[in-house]
């Protein structure tokens, strides 16, 4: 399972992906502007998940903000007109 967050400011690209490999350790990987890469491992999903919303929440600190999330799951298109009465 792959997950990624896309954020962005003052034009700068910054993602950050989530990834459970076969060998049951979860990744995190941060892709800088740069395109230098950051990976760590975690076996526990709770660690990695404490260090996920830590790092999110120093990116919004640091005015990052959140642009895309994917997978989009929402199986449901959006209407595009209004409901009749």
């Amino acid at each position: 399972m792959h997950y990624e967050w896309v954020f962005e400011r003052n034009g700068e690209r910054l993602i950050v992906q989530r990834w459970h490999r076969p060998d049951r350790v979860w990744e995190l990987t941060v892709v800088w502007p740069t395109g230098d890469l950051e990976t760590e491992g975690y076996v526990d999903q709770g660690a990695l998940a404490d260090v996920h919303l830590r790092l999110e929440r120093e990116l919004a600190r640091s005015g990052w903000s959140l642009r895309e999330f994917r997978p989009d799951r929402r199986r449901v298109r959006r209407r595009t007109s209004s409901r009749p009465l």
